[in-house]
């Protein structure tokens, strides 16, 4: 069967059901082999105001080539025209949300998805390297929509080697040297051991971390010893942690051992506690 540019892998549809084809249900319903799942009844006028209730109506779990079809109710045709044409999409100058997806640049495709990523109001969303392919204009506009989709009952978590595009995105750094945390801790914690600035000289007494040579002088990375305040450099950071791995263990391996046991002991919990709504329960893992 295809419905649309859409192609199934089968003709078994999971039929909606308010109060039962919830996550859990359309994820069992695909583990079993579905070709289509379709979400509980969801109000275009409670996402056009953000409504976190009728956002978890969206969340998504399915397993494999299966797809999801999401039922929108409403009174009001203009409601359901914002709910299918989301903010997101306008945020990144996206007008034409009638063309095929496979039809447009690489770059308005991933802006696309970000923005159905985001539309979705997950509780953990993985990003990795979300502005390759952006060019600046969309860089800017990807840190727009990132502020304004952030919450604090969110957690976006990026992987990039492009830190400068997500500067004031990053509120916590994590430093990995293969399978070794070299560094975990915020910024605030990182700048009140560690002071980034520049300098004419080098200065012996001072304990040095890392330096290179820019036109504005010496770019330095040393201990923060006098408190001085300042902002975190991360691809400074980056190479001075490297440079200097036993010093920046000595410095915050107690704060990386902590935040690593509760990391773990945190994602245990999530993985082996079983998520209920609407009576139907699964688990991960």
């Amino acid at each position: 069967m295809k419905i649309g540019n859409v192609q199934l892998k089968n003709d078994l549809i999971l039929a909606p059901m308010a109060n039962y084809t919830d996550a859990g249900m359309r994820y069992l319903a695909s583990v079993y082999g579905a070709g289509l799942t379709v979400t509980e009844m969801v109000s275009a006028k409670g996402l056009c105001f953000n409504n976190p209730n009728t956002a978890a109506l969206l969340e998504t779990r399915e397993r494999g080539n299966c797809p999801v079809a999401v039922q929108l109710f409403g009174a009001d045709p203009e409601y359901i025209k914002k709910a299918v044409e989301h903010p997101f999409l306008k945020d990144f100058d996206i007008e034409d949300t009638k063309q095929r997806l496979d039809k447009l640049s690489y770059g308005t495709r991933k802006k696309v998805l970000i923005a159905f990523g985001l539309a979705c109001h997950c509780k953990l969303m993985l990003l990795d390297e979300p502005t390759n392919g952006l060019d600046i204009p969309s860089k800017s506009q990807f840190r727009k929509v990132m502020l304004k989709a952030m919450t604090d009952e969110s957690c976006i978590i990026i992987s990039t080697h492009q830190v400068r595009d997500l500067h004031n995105l990053i509120d916590s750094v994590l430093i990995l040297d293969n399978t070794n945390v070299l560094l975990n801790a915020s910024n605030e914690e990182i700048c009140d051991k560690i002071y980034f600035g520049t300098a004419d000289k080098i200065n012996s007494e001072e304990k040095l971390l890392f330096s290179e040579d820019s036109l504005e002088g010496l770019r330095i990375v040393k201990e923060n010893t006098r408190k001085q305040e300042c902002s975190i450099d991360i691809e400074l950071l980056f190479n001075a942690v490297f440079a200097n791995k036993t010093r920046f263990r000595e410095l915050f391996g107690s704060n990386n051992e902590k935040k690593g046991q509760n990391n773990g002991k945190q994602l245990f919990e999530r993985r082996h506690q079983p998520h209920c709504r609407n009576g139907t329960a699964f688990c991960d893992g």
